[in-house]
């Protein structure tokens, strides 16, 4: 997988693989939800909710070491946010 970066192409090693980890939200359950943050913000939490007033249930869990990749950046980490939910637009992998 390669990707043009600040005119330069560059290829993610093979070993990185799409990680799934699907969450089956619970209406009564709570949640933390995350996202990443543009120009190296990195992984902030987003919202603490139940799972009743998620409204985009097609969420997925976190955990440390996850590459987080959004529509336009890719973060490292998430040591701190490991447990968390993700939105499916922003694709995981460990």
């Amino acid at each position: 997988m390669g990707r043009w970066w600040r005119y330069k192409w560059i290829t993610f090693h093979p070993s990185l693989t799409i990680e799934a980890r699907k969450a089956y939200i619970q209406d009564n359950q709570e949640y933390d939800l995350v996202t990443v943050k543009r120009s190296r913000g990195g992984v902030i939490r987003r919202e603490h909710l139940k799972g009743k007033d998620i409204s985009v249930k097609s969420q997925f869990y976190i955990k440390e070491g996850d590459f987080l990749i959004s529509k336009r950046q890719i973060v490292h980490g998430a040591n701190q946010w490991a447990g968390p939910c993700r939105s499916r637009r922003t694709a995981g992998s460990p």
